[in-house]
């Protein structure tokens, strides 16, 4: 065979001229595109109740896949604190899913995960923590309401404890003034710590002029506090 007389296109011959023997070496196949979600949030105010919206892009090679061409699927962690009314779902025709979550902005975190419906082996999640951020005074905050010892619990498995007022373990009411120290929430009568969200939650001071009850603290435009049951089930923080 004469030098130059076998070519292939995308190919590289090794061989040398009049050798016998051809060899090409093709290129590396490319990598398939890759199966691509974004997800982006607004309206996500901590302090305001309201509804917010999410919106999920699917892509296939940078691309947006059309909405008949995909399964998206929410799913919502923690968020049980506070008013959760419905929500809704619904997917356009350029890959997109957009959910509204209405409710207080209590904290949570929402999934969604797009799957191609072609291929259910290629399949994409993302995370984003919607609602109040905890700040930097807190460790935890549980995701279902508890009772006063489970809530205690709760704190220690997560390396803290429940907040104390004047680091007592139990007051009287005559104790419990304005202007009084609590962990994590400045003082009684003071701002509100945002951007935890505003609930009702236990502390661990008892109330030591009724048995069986704590102390708990709650948003009233500031850091109010009440005697409530032990047995109650309320919102959960912890401190370090």
């Amino acid at each position: 065979m004469e030098a130059n007389s076998f070519i292939h296109s995308g190919g590289s011959a090794t061989n040398a001229a009049n050798s016998g023997i051809v060899t090409i070496v093709f290129p590396p196949t490319a990598a398939p595109p890759a199966f691509a979600i974004s997800l982006s949030a607004s309206s996500t105010n901590p302090a305001a109740a309201g509804s917010s919206d999410l919106t999920a892009t699917a892509t296939f090679g940078g691309t947006p896949v059309s909405g008949q061409y995909v399964d998206f699927n929410w799913t919502v962690k923690g968020g049980s604190l506070g008013l959760q009314a419905g929500t809704t779902d619904s997917t356009n025709a350029i890959g997109q899913t957009a959910y509204t979550l209405n409710g207080t902005g209590d904290l949570r975190t929402i999934t969604v995960t797009a799957t191609l419906q072609s291929d259910t082996s290629k399949t994409a999640s993302v995370d984003i923590q919607f609602g109040a951020a905890l700040g930097s005074s807190f460790i935890a905050l549980a995701s279902s309401d508890k009772q006063w010892t489970a809530a205690g619990t709760y704190c220690a498995s997560q390396g803290g404890k429940l907040p104390l007022i004047n680091g007592s373990a139990s007051l009287t009411t005559s104790l419990v003034t304005a202007g009084t120290p609590v962990d994590g929430f400045g003082t009684i009568g003071g701002s509100w710590p945002y951007p935890l969200s505003t609930n009702y939650y236990f502390t661990g001071t008892e109330n030591a002029d009724s048995a069986g009850n704590s102390w708990v603290i709650y948003d009233t435009g500031s850091v109010g506090i009440f005697s409530s049951s032990q047995t109650n089930a309320r919102p959960v923080v912890c401190v370090p």
